[in-house]
């Protein structure tokens, strides 16, 4: 890959600790392309518009979904070793299967967004 394209000008680290466990964990999220942004908006007014649990619970999915896309940089790890990380796909899946953990994440994600804060 160009190393230009792996270069961002914006990431948020979120510590997810409170959701593994007795293991402190981190992960890194990359700011979004246009496209991934384009996304974000639209989950984020799903929920405004229709806070039902379906409606919710799509916004959750497709966050999810990003987020195999967004994980730049993370501690989780596929054995006690620490000789091999799992992939984002892995971890989109575990947080999936943790509804507090996902909801935590998109939650902190969103509002650390430059172009959602007005940062």
């Amino acid at each position: 890959m160009n190393p230009s394209l792996t270069k961002f000008i914006w990431s948020h680290k979120i510590d997810v600790s409170e959701y593994t466990g007795d293991e402190q964990h981190y992960l890194i999220l990359r700011e979004p392309n246009t496209a991934e942004f384009k996304q974000l908006v639209k989950v984020e007014k799903d929920i405004i518009n229709d806070d039902s649990e379906e409606r919710v619970f799509d916004a959750l999915e497709t966050f999810a979904e990003l987020t195999k896309t967004l994980i730049i940089d993370h501690d989780f790890y596929e054995d006690m070793e620490k000789t091999k990380r799992l992939s984002a796909k892995d971890i989109s899946e575990l947080m999936s299967s943790k509804i507090d953990m996902i909801k935590y994440v998109m939650g902190e994600y969103m509002q650390a967004l430059p172009l959602q804060s007005g940062k």
